[in-house]
């Protein structure tokens, strides 16, 4: 609103001017172009008069905003971005009522510069939130993986590796590596303590680690003292395990098309209804015990809700390498999801 005060027998009038334009018309400059006062005294007389913003004396009080730009998402449509971490772009803007803008993106000052608008920045797209970086381990000369396929993470911080060509499963514990499970370059059958193609790999919540021993056509476990045992075997080239949160274990059975489920007496039911797989390998499960198994025949990621109701997550069938929603994307023989 306006508020009018007494000034020596004159008016003054302070009016807020925001970034509302129908406050203050089209100039950029935050002046009104034209405005009315209307005034009424005691006795009920009403005066109005209109003015022109220079023709009067006035003041007019622009409220000037630091121009922030958050959550920055340089995408097509708003899904899938088209500008990867330490990509420069150039985003430009009008500030018309600053010399001298601050803008801050996602939290970082930026130096700005003239520009086809009032101003250019120049921003570096930032770097994903996990960095890769290569670790130098001792503790073992073996550590000369021939094909590590699976790995999976303890509450300890512990990482187990399953190495398919070479038998083994590794434990990495800091920058030290030791062989938990099976003999360096040799395979064999369970009876010999020996793996046989090594493949995904699962931690429950008491450290076991639980993996599918794939040319043995089993499901094993690890205990947290070391001791090897099988869980079931009930399989035709097991590639992937995912634990559920009630202690059953998923497990993606390649050769036999299914997903099946070993429940806490180690008993083996395949799960998933109106299920049209036909190379299961890989397998995750959220916090809610929703299984989901990528296809690398069907070149489809699917979702098992656990009322065992097997959806397309995604994926079109087609063999390609497509980003887009849901069925409309293309995949290249998936392997895994995490």
């Amino acid at each position: 609103g306006i508020d009018l005060v007494s000034n020596n027998w004159n008016w003054v009038v302070d009016y807020q001017v925001d970034d509302n334009s129908t406050k203050w018309g089209v100039n950029e400059d935050g002046a009104v172009a034209e405005y009315e006062l209307s005034v009424s005294d005691y006795a009920g007389n009403l005066r109005t008069n209109s003015y022109v913003s220079g023709q009067q004396i006035n003041n007019i009080t622009v409220d000037i905003k630091t121009p922030q730009i958050s959550n920055v998402s340089l995408s097509l449509d708003k899904t899938y971005p088209v500008a990867k971490a330490q990509d420069s772009v150039k985003l430009e803007f009008d500030v018309s009522d600053s010399s001298d803008p601050f803008v801050v993106i996602n939290g970082i000052e930026q130096t700005e510069t003239a520009g086809t608008k009032d101003w250019l920045v120049n921003y570096t797209i930032p770097e994903h939130r996990s960095e890769v970086s290569t670790v130098s381990v001792t503790g073992s000369s073996q550590f000369n993986s021939g094909s590590p396929i699976g790995i999976a993470l303890d509450s300890d911080g512990s990482y187990f590796v399953s190495d398919f060509a070479k038998h083994v499963i590794y434990r990495i514990k800091g920058d030290n590596v030791s062989i938990i499970a099976g003999t360096y370059g040799s395979s064999g059958i369970p009876s010999t303590g020996k793996l046989n193609g090594p493949s995904g790999l699962a931690v429950d919540s008491n450290g076991n680690v639980f993996f599918a021993d794939k040319n043995n056509n089993r499901v094993g476990r690890i205990d947290s003292q070391g001791n090897l045992t099988t869980v079931a075997s009930d399989f035709d080239k097991p590639s992937d395990v995912a634990i559920g949160p009630n202690g059953e274990i998923f497990v993606a059975d390649q050769g036999n098309n299914r997903i099946a489920k070993i429940d806490n007496n180690s008993s083996v039911t395949s799960y998933g209804t109106n299920s049209n797989f036909t190379n299961p390998v890989g397998l995750d499960i959220d916090h809610s015990g929703n299984l989901y198994v990528a296809d690398r025949s069907t070149n489809r990621i699917y979702k098992i809700r656990t009322d065992g109701t097997v959806t397309i997550l995604a994926g079109s069938g087609q063999l390609g390498s497509r980003n887009d929603n849901g069925s409309l994307a293309e995949f290249n023989s998936p392997y895994d999801v995490e």
